[in-house]
C-alpha cells in the first residue's frame, strides 16, 4: 500500500529554526516547504496545501496572527501549530478562540513536537502502519528511538548481519543504524542494504562525529545524505 504523506509548511523569519524544523519532520517522514515571512507563506499557501502549517507568533513584515488569519481563509483545512519564544506572549490573546492544534515554545521539546505529529498522523491517517528498523547495540540508545518513534511499528537489531536478514525479508519504511556497529560499519551497511533496497530510507546515526569522521567521509562519498550527526 502506498503510504499517504503530510505536507507541512514552516514559517519563521530564523533561518536555524526552519533548518532544525525542516530536518526533524522530515525525520518523521513529513514532505516539508519552509518559508520566512507572512507573505511568502500566502503565496505559497495559493499554489499547494499543506496538512499542517507550523507559524511563528513574532515575525518581521506581517506578525504570525495576522498571517494566520489570512491563511486559514486561504487554507481552511491546515492544521495550525504556532511557535512562540515567550511562555505568556501578549500576541496570544489575539488567536483565543480560535482554533489552533498546539503552541509550541522555544526553545523546542522534541517529543512535544514528534508527539504532535504522531497524534496527527493518527488522526489523519490512523489504518498507516510506519514500519521502522533500528540497528544499535546499545540497549539504552534503541530504547531512546523506541520511545522516540513509540507511534510506529518498531523492530530492532543488534548487529549489521541480523539487520539484512530483516531486509531481505520486509521492506522496512525507514532505517536508523549506528555508524559503528560490532560487524560492520555505517558505509558497509549502507551499501548493502542499498543492494538488496535501493529505495530505502536509511539514517545513520552517530554520537562521536569525531571519531567516526573517515566513516562519515565515506558516507558522504556514497552520498549517504540524511547522516545525523
Amino acid at each position: 500500500m502506498t503510504k499517504k504523506v503530510t505536507k507541512a509548511l514552516i514559517v519563521d523569519d530564523e533561518e536555524l529554526i526552519r533548518d532544525f524544523l525542516s530536518r526533524l519532520l522530515s525525520l518523521e517522514g513529513l514532505e516539508v516547504k519552509t518559508v520566512e515571512d507572512g507573505f511568502q507563506a500566502i503565496e505559497t499557501a495559493k499554489k499547494e496545501e499543506f496538512d499542517i502549517i507550523f507559524l511563528d507568533i513574532r515575525m518581521p513584515k506581517m506578525d504570525g496572527v495576522e498571517a494566520f488569519k489570512k491563511l486559514k481563509k486561504i487554507t481552511p483545512n491546515s492544521k495550525f501549530i504556532m511557535i512562540t519564544g515567550y511562555s505568556m506572549d501578549d500576541l496570544l490573546k489575539r488567536v483565543e478562540g480560535e482554533h489552533i492544534e498546539a503552541f509550541i515554545t522555544k526553545p523546542f521539546d522534541i517529543h512535544e513536537i514528534v508527539t504532535i505529529i504522531e497524534d496527527f498522523a493518527r488522526q489523519k491517517y490512523p489504518d498507516d502502519i510506519v514500519d521502522v528498523l533500528v540497528v544499535e547495540d546499545e540497549d539504552a540508545v534503541s530504547s531512546f528511538f523506541k520511545r522516540l518513534f513509540k507511534a510506529y511499528a518498531i523492530t530492532t537489531a543488534k548487529t549489521g548481519k541480523e539487520a539484512l536478514g530483516m531486509i531481505e525479508h520486509k521492506d522496512f519504511d525507514l532505517i536508523l543504524a549506528d555508524i559503528m556497529l560490532a560487524d560492520m560499519n555505517g558505509v558497509e551497511l549502507y551499501s548493502k542494504i542499498r543492494e538488496m533496497r535501493p529505495h530505502a530510507e536509511i539514517i545513520l546515526v552517530t554520537g562521536d562525529a569525531k571519531k567516526t569522521e573517515g566513516i562519515i567521509k565515506g558516507c558522504l562519498y556514497q552520498q549517504i545524505k540524511n547522516l545525523l550527526g
